[in-house]
């Protein structure tokens, strides 16, 4: 409903394109700046004026500026689908930024600087405002109802949060929506979640578990051999001896210029792949981190038979209890990898994981037929019968 799909979409596409030409423009331009070391080694003026070193500088650094933008747009969008889950789950129709920074383990400021290009780029129908001295995102105008499906009593919103109803004690709790001319219904799940861990973890987590471990030792391995490559290399171009008996080895058949650019061509790119397989190796820590704390969390959250876990009741890796900014940060990149499913992060009275929240728009809460034109206050179900939103007073 917040997200420009569309849009989105186009962008990603945009993305992988941009990544890919960037990553084959920047091996040419490394290739082109080598042989030309390589062809005119020891004469540094000639290699500094000739006419494709510049053109294969500026090529380099466009490569390297155009892969940072491509890797922020990929970030920016995951962080626009978080914020278009969290504006759906709120009722009050305001978000503070505060609040937002809480729930995910980031600063305010950093926060509002993302609102402020996701809704330049990613999102739409909320706009930011200033209230009670901090930034907060102002959603379009909604009307928000509450009630538990057990006993069918109406439910202050504050208590809807605590996902117990102090009527019945059920935890069927579910909300009405209306934002706009859309309609929305909030339900939670939790039932078909408990005592099962499985059901909060994304897909086939521990085949990629044995892929990670195996990348990570994979590029360990070929970063030394590589390593140990260039070093001999980087040895044996200043070695007279080794250069002038590589010379004369009648398989050979080289000259001095040739063994030369042979071993910077070694040198350079044994570099280039290492500056690669570095980051690719701890990245796949970062990714078994998350893996880790979504195997953890799955666990607790199965043990739940409320449909809101708080913040402090979070296990780490360790599986103990514990919340610190840190922790929610981790559970917060779990999510938006795909690691952790069925669940949602939010801010109440404190920071707290929605569990098993189920978003059904456009549809009759009470029959599922959908909802034909634009929904109101006052819109009846043409199937059914039933008035969507009672009698509630608008905001």
């Amino acid at each position: 409903m917040y997200l420009r799909e569309k849009l989105v979409k186009a962008l990603r596409i945009k993305n992988v394109v941009l990544t890919v030409l960037a990553v084959l423009h920047l091996l040419m331009d490394i290739d082109s700046l080598t042989s030309l070391a390589g062809i005119y080694w020891g004469d540094w003026d000639t290699v500094l004026h000739a006419k494709r070193t510049v053109p294969s500088v500026i090529g380099l650094i466009v490569s390297l500026a155009v892969l940072l933008l491509t890797g922020a747009s990929r970030r920016l969008i995951g962080d626009a689908q978080f914020f278009s889950g969290y504006f759906e789950g709120d009722l009050d129709g305001v978000v503070s930024c505060g609040d937002l920074a809480e729930a995910t383990g980031r600063s305010p400021s950093v926060i509002r600087l993302k609102l402020r290009i996701a809704r330049l780029l990613y999102m739409k129908r909320f706009s930011l405002v200033r209230q009670n001295g901090e930034t907060a995102a102002l959603l379009e105008s909604k009307t928000a109802l509450c009630a538990c499906k057990g006993c069918g009593a109406r439910i202050e919103k504050r208590i809807y949060f605590t996902g117990i109803c102090p009527y019945c004690g059920g935890s069927d709790l579910f909300a009405k929506v209306l934002s706009g001319d859309r309609f929305y219904s909030i339900s939670s799940t939790v039932k078909a979640g408990r005592r099962k861990p499985e059901y909060y973890q994304g897909k086939r987590l521990t085949e990629k578990k044995v892929w990670f471990v195996t990348l990570f030792c994979l590029s360990i391995a070929v970063s030394v051999m590589l390593f140990c490559l260039m070093a001999g290399a980087a040895r044996h171009l200043n070695d007279e001896q080794y250069i002038v008996q590589e010379i004369f080895k009648p398989e050979n058949h080289a000259s001095r210029r040739i063994i030369t650019n042979r071993l910077i061509n070694e040198m350079s790119w044994s570099f280039v792949c290492i500056c690669g397989l570095i980051p690719a190796a701890l990245s796949r820590i970062g990714r078994l981190h998350s893996l880790a704390t979504a195997q953890a969390c799955s666990v607790c959250f199965a043990k739940s038979d409320k449909p809101f876990v708080r913040a402090a009741a979070l296990p780490g890796i360790t599986g103990k209890a514990g919340s610190d900014r840190k922790r929610l940060r981790s559970v917060s990149r779990a999510i938006r990898l795909g690691y952790l499913q069925h669940c949602t992060l939010e801010k109440h009275e404190e920071p707290e994981v929605a569990l098993a929240k189920q978003i059904t728009k456009d549809a009759c809460p009470n029959c599922a037929a959908p909802i034909v034109g634009a929904a109101d206050l006052h819109y009846t179900c043409r199937y059914c019968g039933s008035r969507i939103m009672d009698a509630v007073q608008k905001k």
